[in-house]
């Protein structure tokens, strides 16, 4: 998704890419040497749901602040279930989507933007219905532009109150738990995560990427089969990660018994797709998620 945020910059700017291969961390000495005085604006991506990765949006900030640039940062799906400091980090514009660790229906988007993002802003220049300048004037009257999507807004407002009832820390500390215990539980059936992280790049604690075995990678549908036969959804791999990977979401509300399921079925799915992952072996990785869960 951050190679996404260059090519919506390519058609409006000059952008320069700091890229690194999928699953992989990118260097920040490289970001680093990429941003200077005549950099306007620094993008990134700080959950990577395609690689299963959290990015240091940190040290990027950190970078940004030194050069007084703009800094710009996709928190779709980190915002509601994972730490996102906009303060610390030195974010002048946050984005987040309502479907994904908020919980909410698709179609409605929420932008947080800093008075020193806001003053640069202007409207004229843009598409006419992406005017932000107008969207920030007409917010001060809690009104937008034009008419309102009303049953999705009170869709999202349901569900900021479901996390002020949960309480923000509790759940994060529910996303990281869940992470865990799926990453535990699937490597202890024998299975492979897919990114081996380093440096400041850790993993996701809203999506799991998992490496499928050789056996599935022959025939992926046979995998893919056997989950949906069991009324699960999960997602294979994106671009040249198709028929690699498969990722699996604990973004939003689910309970520990969803998770526990989701553990199940992988593991059944496997063994019905011909990988020798046996009932034992689904059993033992059950043990391994719920030994997470009860911390």
């Amino acid at each position: 998704f951050g190679r996404r945020f260059a090519r919506i910059a390519d058609r409006h700017a000059q952008c320069r890419r700091v890229t690194a291969p999928w699953g992989e961390s990118f260097d920040l000495d490289a970001v680093a040497a990429a941003i200077t005085d005549e950099t306007a604006l620094v993008t990134m991506v700080h959950n990577e749901t395609s690689t299963g990765l959290l990015n240091p949006v940190a040290g990027v900030g950190r970078f940004a602040r030194e050069h007084d640039t703009l800094f710009a940062v996709d928190g779709v799906t980190s915002i509601g279930g994972d730490v996102f400091c906009i303060d610390d980090w030195g974010i002048d514009i946050a984005i987040t989507d309502a479907q994904k660790a908020l919980a909410a229906p698709p179609g409605i988007s929420a932008v947080y933007v800093t008075d020193a993002a806001a003053a640069l802003i202007n409207g004229e220049s843009a598409p006419f219905y992406e005017d932000l300048d107008w969207h920030l004037r007409k917010a001060e009257d809690n009104q937008t532009p034009f008419t309102s999507a009303v049953p999705l807004f009170r869709a999202m407002a349901a569900a900021v109150e479901a996390i002020n009832r949960e309480g923000l820390s509790a759940r994060i500390r529910r996303h990281r738990r869940q992470a865990t215990a799926f990453r535990k539980g699937f490597t202890a059936m024998g299975l492979s995560l897919f990114p081996e992280p380093t440096g400041a790049t850790v993993r996701s604690n809203t999506v799991t990427a998992v490496s499928l075995p050789d056996r599935v990678r022959e025939d992926p549908t046979a995998f893919f089969g056997a989950v949906e036969e069991r009324n699960v959804s999960l997602s294979g791999g994106q671009a040249h990660l198709g028929g690699e990977i498969f990722r699996v979401s604990n973004m939003g509300r689910l309970d520990d018994a969803q998770i526990l399921r989701g553990v199940r079925t992988v593991g059944e799915a496997m063994g019905d797709a011909g990988v020798p992952v046996s009932r034992a072996d689904t059993e033992a990785g059950l043990a391994a998620a719920q030994r997470v869960l009860k911390q």
